[in-house]
């Protein structure tokens, strides 16, 4: 599952899309650009709606979605997140729902960042 959220990160086409997008090694320590953080803060948002939704047993609020209509790409990994958000537990209480929730966009976002150094070279 994780390999084909990662390969369904980069088939969106976005990571290569923007030139501009490219990250760097500075005295050992990978930078990545203003627009690859958001990019994957993005994806995070997406699955902290989705775990939070599973977790409290009601559909997920996309905050984005008032603003503009998801692209097929972001429905495509909305389905991804929506998956693996099945394999995980309902916690008992709601402390442990958020901690669930924060632990599944954390590693999201970690699986965005691993496809951009794995699948775009460093600039």
């Amino acid at each position: 599952m994780r390999k084909m959220a990662s390969a369904a990160v980069v088939a969106t086409g976005l990571l290569a899309a923007s030139g501009a997008w490219a990250w760097t090694m500075k005295e050992g320590t990978i930078q990545f650009s203003n627009g690859e953080v958001s990019y994957c803060q993005s994806w995070a948002l997406d699955a902290v709606s989705i775990m939070l939704g599973r977790q409290e047993n009601r559909p997920p609020t996309f905050v984005y979605d008032e603003y503009y209509e998801p692209s097929d790409a972001t429905r495509q990994m909305r389905d991804v997140f929506e998956r693996d958000a099945e394999t995980y537990p309902i916690e008992e209480t709601e402390e442990k729902k958020l901690a669930a929730a924060e632990k599944f966009g954390n590693n999201v976002k970690g699986r965005c960042f691993k496809a951009y150094i794995e699948r775009v070279p460093q600039s």
